[in-house]
């Protein structure tokens, strides 16, 4: 009897040493499991957070370029408009110093001799100066002009004429500009072509 309780006894107890084990085990099996869902987890969040990351660093990057490119421009057009402007400033002064009254009666003389042998038919020559020019010519060039060629030509002063002149061949209908800021502006034009060309070879 004592022998049969015995091995019952040792039996709950193998019974309850498997059944502990078994527990243990699935316990085990569970915490890993638990714990490889978790690294999974982890491991897509970090992968989504490295992707935002690089995402928001390729924008951050593509926005400096930009910003820089647009910068570079600014720069480049800033200092073209600068040069043009400094330019325009010294060949106005250099046309000015060029518009002498015995150059500028010259031209006048030559022009209007020139017109005159290929014109036929009526004529009306008007030539606009500005009060300073007219002045220092009307008692040469103008006088010789005029006594040279006759009727048919005017002499007017006009106050928006810094320098030079305007002459029309058909009574005003039409004019030819050799005023001081027309002649700089025409010779500035083939210049500025030149800086614009400069310009994009610095900065191909």
């Amino acid at each position: 009897m004592a022998q049969q309780v015995q091995e019952l006894i040792d039996k709950i107890k193998q019974e309850g040493i498997e059944q502990a084990h078994e527990k243990a085990d699935q316990i085990i099996k569970d915490a890993e499991a638990k714990a490889q869902s978790i690294t999974a987890a982890a491991q897509k969040k970090a992968d989504e957070l490295v992707a935002q990351a690089n995402a928001e660093t390729k924008k951050m990057q593509e926005s400096t370029l930009m910003a820089l490119k647009q910068a570079s421009r600014d720069t480049i057009l800033t200092l073209r408009n600068d040069l043009q402007k400094i330019l325009q400033k010294i060949i106005t002064q250099n046309v000015r110093a060029s518009l002498s009254s015995e150059q500028l009666g010259q031209m006048l003389t030559n022009i209007v001799k020139e017109f005159l042998q290929n014109a036929a038919g009526e004529h009306g020559v008007e030539i606009q100066l500005s009060e300073n020019d007219f002045n220092a010519l009307k008692d040469h060039a103008i006088a010789k002009i005029q006594k040279e060629l006759k009727d048919g030509i005017s002499f007017q002063v006009s106050g928006q004429i810094a320098q030079g002149f305007k002459i029309s061949f058909d009574q005003g209908k039409s004019s030819f500009d050799f005023t001081d800021h027309a002649l700089a502006e025409y010779l500035a034009s083939f210049l500025n072509e030149q800086i614009a060309i400069l310009i994009k070879e610095a900065v191909e």
